[in-house]
């Protein structure tokens, strides 16, 4: 699942233009969603397939406005390497981390282990 914290019209009207929210195939996440402020866009404003969080305040769940699409051709690849990047950046190690990445081949899952050095 993917979602795109967005607090500003106009950098959600930037966001919607980028190539990855146009492609058709492959991108991350099986679910695609936008969370908002209440009233910040409409379900008319959002590229096909994706669907609407709107939050009311921080203290509450975001209500569901739109369900997305769910999508069976997701790219791998992207996820993991993301989820690689996020590791790396991971802070309070003095020494950084050590990062290992297993493909399991029976249903395109990765485990990473991390390893504090």
């Amino acid at each position: 699942m993917v979602v795109e914290c967005i607090t500003k019209r106009a950098d959600f009207l930037r966001e919607k233009r980028k190539r990855h929210h146009k492609e058709k195939e492959g991108g991350m996440g099986n679910k695609k969603y936008f969370l908002v402020p209440k009233g910040l866009i409409t379900t008319d404003d959002l590229p096909g397939g994706w669907g609407l969080l709107e939050c009311v305040d921080r203290k509450r769940t975001p209500e569901i406005i739109r369900h997305p699409h769910l999508k069976e051709d997701i790219n791998h690849g992207r996820e993991i390497l993301l989820l690689i990047s996020c590791l790396r950046r991971i802070g309070g190690l003095s020494d950084g981390i050590s990062v290992k990445c297993y493909q399991i081949h029976s249903k395109n899952r990765a485990t990473l282990g991390i390893k504090e050095e």
